[in-house]
C-alpha cells in the first residue's frame, strides 16, 4: 500500500466558528482563489491564487498544480498540488508519526502516555497524566506534528522542507470564516490515528 502524498493542514484551532461550515469553507477558498474546479466531490484543482498564499524554497522549485481534468489520469495524486476538503467533518485526530507528543494546555508538559488515550481511548477529553486534568482534545498543543480537527482543507503535495504558507492565507480565513486558524503539515500519517 503506498503512502498517500504530504499536506498541509489547514483548520480552526477550536470548534469550527458558527456559520463556517464545508459550504463556507470552500466559497472562501474561492473567493480567496485558492481553489479552482471540483476534480471530484472532495478535491480541487489549485486556483489562480495559488501561488498567492504558498511559498516555495530553493532556488528553482518546479511547481506542478493539478487541474481537474489530470486527475483521472492520476497526476494530480502523485506529482501535482490540489485542495482536499473532506465531506466528514467530524473532530479526530490527524497527526502525523513523527509528531512530538502533546503538550496539556493546563500545565504544558508533554504527556508520555499519550498514544493510550488518544489512539486507544479517543478520548474526547484526555487526562493528563501530570496535572490529571482532563482537557478538551481540542485544546491539547500538538505544535507543527499534528492536531484534533474536524473541519479542514489538506493542500496536498506540499513538503514541510519546501513550503511555506503565507501568514496571510490563515488571516484571510479567519477574517472570513472568524475563529482562529492555525497549519500544521502531514507527511507520514500515523497509524491508527487518521481516518
Amino acid at each position: 500500500m503506498s503512502r498517500p502524498p504530504p499536506r498541509l493542514i489547514v483548520h480552526p484551532l477550536r470548534s469550527p466558528p458558527a456559520g463556517c461550515d464545508r459550504d463556507r469553507l470552500i466559497e472562501v477558498l474561492r473567493e480567496l482563489g485558492l481553489v479552482g474546479d471540483n476534480i471530484d466531490q472532495d478535491d480541487f484543482a489549485a486556483g489562480p491564487g495559488f501561488l498567492d498564499y504558498i511559498s516555495f524554497l530553493g532556488c528553482s522549485p518546479q511547481v506542478i498544480l493539478a487541474m481537474a481534468e489530470d486527475r483521472e489520469s492520476g497526476g494530480c495524486g502523485r506529482e501535482g498540488a490540489y485542495i482536499h476538503i473532506p465531506r466528514e467533518t467530524s473532530a479526530h485526530l490527524l497527526v502525523d508519526a513523527n509528531a512530538r507528543p502533546p503538550r496539556c494546555p493546563q500545565c504544558h508538559k508533554v504527556d508520555a502516555d499519550w498514544r493510550r488515550q488518544w489512539l486507544t481511548v479517543q478520548a474526547a477529553e484526555p487526562v493528563c497524566g501530570h496535572c490529571g486534568t482532563a482537557s478538551p482534545a481540542e485544546r491539547w498543543q500538538w505544535g507543527r506534528g499534528g492536531g484534533w480537527v474536524g473541519l479542514h482543507a489538506g493542500i496536498v503535495g506540499l513538503h514541510p522542507e519546501e513550503t511555506v504558507p503565507s501568514h496571510g492565507l490563515v488571516e484571510a480565513i479567519a477574517e472570513s470564516c472568524g475563529g482562529e486558524w492555525r497549519t500544521f503539515y502531514l507527511v507520514s500519517p500515523m497509524e491508527g490515528a487518521n481516518p
